[in-house]
């Protein structure tokens, strides 16, 4: 499980059960449409959502091996479609 960094104590995630939270976010090998509908529900709301979603997207750099699990409401592929996104548009303002 990942370490929680200071910004994210209020998370809505925070007070899961780890065993929970971990099946839920990070379903693996065991993947299961639901379980990414279930964590999606628990961010919609999250106050810290999107603070979540830049810390995932720092932490990646783009690269997707260090992609995984469900951050700020958007799975592997849409942070990954996020990071093409904003390279785009940093090329094309550059």
């Amino acid at each position: 499980m990942l370490e929680v960094p200071e910004m994210l104590r209020d998370a809505a995630c925070a007070g899961m059960d780890p065993d929970l939270a971990d099946e839920m976010f990070f379903p693996g090998s065991n993947w299961d449409p639901n379980r990414y509908d279930m964590a999606r529900r628990r961010c919609e709301s999250c106050p810290v959502r999107e603070a979540c979603l830049e810390h995932a997207l720092a932490g990646e750099r783009g690269a997707a091996s260090n992609r995984a699990g469900m951050f700020g409401g958007k799975t592997p592929e849409e942070r990954a479609n996020i990071h093409r996104r904003r390279r785009a548009a940093e090329r094309k303002a550059s």
